[in-house]
């Protein structure tokens, strides 16, 4: 199992450090969803992505990997949700398909 910890911010982004592509940033739509935005200095890569409900919206986070059929991230993580700190944290577990722990964890940085 690995940590993830996200960081809903006043400005209603979600940063996520620690990819193998760059910094990423997920917009809080308006709608019932957030969609994956690469900020521009992120190469493209291919969106390993983790669902979750929060309140009733449904957030995305994901990290960017070079291979889109290595990886997977099992469904359904467990979350909990710190309202005074304003900060989500998941739990998954990212393995490779030989079995190897995979190195790159998101985790969180104050934009």
């Amino acid at each position: 199992m690995w940590l993830y910890q996200l960081l809903l911010t006043k400005d209603e982004y979600i940063y996520v450090a620690g990819t193998l592509k760059g910094r990423i940033r997920i917009p809080l739509q308006k709608k019932d969803y957030a969609k994956l935005k690469a900020n521009e200095d992120s190469e493209e890569g291919n969106p390993f992505l983790i669902k979750f409900d929060l309140e009733g919206k449904v957030i995305w986070a994901t990290l960017l990997t070079d291979d889109k059929d290595s990886y997977r991230i099992f469904d359904d993580p467990p979350l909990t949700f710190d309202k005074k700190a304003n900060q989500l944290t998941v739990k998954a577990e990212v393995r490779h398909s030989g079995g190897e722990d995979f190195p790159y964890m998101l985790k969180t940085f104050i934009g």
